[in-house]
């Protein structure tokens, strides 16, 4: 999310529509759960200030087996360079 985030604030886009397939990640930047764990905590704080860049962030959950495009685009995305959008 943190990569798609950044990418989007590349392009100069001022309201996005996010879909995750971790329930965890987009209810935590929905604000409806806490970010617990301290190596979350860091990625949620990251995440969390990217959001707060746009002017309008839709997050919705999709269902992991309904997202395989995304988690295929996902998997891919990981395996770039720190710092790195495609």
């Amino acid at each position: 999310m943190i990569l798609g985030l950044r990418y989007a604030l590349k392009k100069g886009y001022e309201n996005i529509c996010v879909q995750g397939d971790s329930k965890l990640v987009c209810m935590q930047l929905q604000g409806r759960w806490r970010a617990r764990n301290e190596n979350i905590s860091i990625l949620y704080k990251e995440a969390k200030k990217l959001k707060d860049a746009f002017l309008l962030v839709k997050i919705s959950h999709v269902k992991r087996k309904l997202n395989s495009e995304a988690d295929a685009q996902a998997n891919l995305a990981v395996q770039l360079p720190a710092g790195e959008t495609p």
